[in-house]
């Protein structure tokens, strides 16, 4: 998701800088403007046609689907995909949004998904319902199931904004949160430091692999500064609000 949103944001300013050396600053200005309002609208086109429910960050229903709450057709491989490619426009059209919420819900829908596919094998079972005949019928643990996705899609919460922000216990601390203390088992705070710590070290690996940083992540890096600190500048504030000058 960042080395796309980095290629449009490219695109985007590339486009921009060309319009200006070519015709001019109004040119250059609705340049920008321009491929923001198609990212956008692309963005927006595919929520309403295709996922009406990716329409905001996906906190809030994540956070009723794990306390409890019956949320259908809350995760599925649509709005998996429509959420990351909503995310990628919306980020590269410069709107102001939060990394946390769309990355929570990432990785929650992909638990959720996993966890579907490995699970259900494990809590269903044929069974005879016909006495002398052959007829069965599919009997679901549903409690089960549900136990296991809930505690599935709580690690991979954790596990996204550990391996975006780098910061494992962000990560665990984060879902602590969102869940309440009732349907916080005792043994899920290992589960999710376990996944954190792996899911870190594992975005530093796949950073490494195509040659990136795992500052690439941070929005506002620190920079090392070479000049030293002026005391006498803190006696500018006042003396500039007396003076007003």
């Amino acid at each position: 998701m960042i080395l796309a949103i980095q290629f449009l944001v490219q695109l985007k300013f590339r486009s921009m800088q060309s319009a200006l050396h070519s015709s001019g600053t109004w040119p250059g200005v609705v340049t920008l403007a321009s491929i923001s309002t198609v990212y956008a609208f692309m963005g927006v086109c595919l929520i309403q046609r295709f996922a009406p429910s990716c329409g905001g960050s996906g906190i809030p229903e994540n956070k009723a689907f794990l306390n409890g709450a019956i949320m259908p057709g809350l995760y599925s491989r649509r709005t998996l995909g429509i959420r990351i490619c909503t995310n990628i426009l919306a980020n590269a059209a410069g709107f102001p949004v939060g990394r946390e919420g769309p990355m929570v819900s990432i990785g929650s829908n992909i638990s959720f998904l996993l966890c579907r596919h490995f699970v259900q094998p494990y809590v269903r079972e044929w069974v005879d319902v016909s006495g002398p005949g052959s007829a069965q019928a599919l009997l679901v643990d549903e409690q089960r199931l549900a136990h296991a996705t809930r505690i599935s899609c709580t690690v991979g919460g954790a596990c996204a904004i550990a391996s975006i922000f780098n910061a494992p216990f962000g990560g665990l601390l984060y879902m602590f949160e969102e869940v309440t203390s009732l349907a916080w088992p005792l043994e899920l705070t290992f589960r999710v430091f376990v996944a954190t710590m792996f899911c870190s070290l594992l975005s530093y690996g796949l950073c490494n692999l195509v040659g990136s940083d795992i500052t690439e992540f941070v929005i506002y890096a620190e920079t090392p500064q070479d000049k030293k600190w002026a005391w006498g500048a803190l006696a500018e504030g006042p003396r500039s609000a007396v003076t007003r000058t």
